[in-house]
């Protein structure tokens, strides 16, 4: 796998990501995933020479990222990079505010 600098950070970064979008499961986030498929596909990913997993507090409500957490658990924190980001948060009614407070 081709890596990239990202930024000025200084890390290595596979060309390819892991996207965690739909992983936490509901219907505006690509449905419901069988939970040890996902924790599986996580887990193989560095394997495969992918270490950039993006993920959101936004993705279904946090539930992408405690998804994410259990598969790592046990992992060589090393052997991945989690990127994410801020500003849009949802609630129950799936209306989307921006940098709410």
């Amino acid at each position: 796998m081709k890596t990239m600098k990202l930024g000025k950070t200084g890390m290595d970064v596979s060309r390819i990501g892991l996207g965690t979008w739909s992983i936490g499961g509901g219907s505006a986030w690509g449905g419901d995933h069988d939970l040890q498929t996902v924790v599986d596909t996580i887990r193989e990913a560095p394997k495969a020479g992918v270490n950039l997993i993006d993920t959101a507090p936004g993705y279904n409500f946090g539930n992408s990222e405690k998804i994410l957490g259990k598969a790592l658990e046990g992992m060589n924190r090393e052997d991945v990079k989690i990127i994410t980001k801020c500003g849009v948060t949802w609630d129950q009614e799936m209306k989307g505010d921006l940098f709410n407070k």
